[in-house]
């Protein structure tokens, strides 16, 4: 009888150790989620703080010291009066094979105003140089896969507009789903 109640009370401690593996496998799967979530809060909180921020890349290796680059601010700044725009501080990154020249605007309206004339900024000197918003790691990496995306379907002949984590491709819209870290069709809701 002893014997029986023994095998009993071990095949009771092995289904509580079954459930117990099946809760800590639940646990572990929910703490994943919870972690991607909480990376996705520190990227957008990391992008909140660098909201101010504007990066121009130049595509050449320049080899400019951040004298050179203030005193072209400064000729620029007195040939075009009208458009000033007060750069608080500047920063270069030549970590890149590319150099990265951050700038960090004294207000958000002359940063709106750099953004809507950047076309016109791009024209001013010799070199090729892209102005864009602040991005994160991850939100460069994802541009950089729609931008990749685009330049495959573009081979293909296909009309192509590239926008903010989206791509248009022959008038059908594809945008970047964080969860499943791709791009996909954009269904409107009508």
């Amino acid at each position: 009888m002893t014997n029986y109640l023994i095998l009993k009370a071990i095949k009771d401690v092995k289904e509580e150790q079954i459930e117990l593996r099946n809760e800590i496998k639940q646990f572990r799967e929910d703490q994943k989620v919870f972690n991607k979530e909480i990376n996705h809060l520190k990227e957008e909180n990391e992008k909140l703080k660098k909201e101010n921020n504007i990066i121009k890349k130049e595509l050449t290796n320049i080899k400019k010291e951040l004298v050179d680059v203030k005193n072209e601010m400064n000729w620029i700044e007195k040939d075009k009066k009208k458009n000033r725009v007060v750069v608080k501080r500047l920063q270069i990154n030549t970590s890149d094979t590319e150099w990265n020249l951050r700038t960090h605007m004294k207000n958000e309206y002359d940063k709106l105003r750099v953004m809507s004339n950047k076309s016109e900024l791009r024209k001013m000197g010799s070199e090729k140089i892209y102005i864009d918003d602040y991005l994160t790691k991850k939100e460069r990496e994802k541009q950089k896969h729609v931008a990749m995306r685009a330049q495959e379907e573009k081979r293909k002949g296909k009309l192509v507009k590239i926008g903010y984590s989206k791509v248009i491709i022959d008038g059908v819209e594809w945008r970047w789903n964080r969860n499943s870290e791709q791009l996909e069709i954009h269904e409107t809701k009508n």
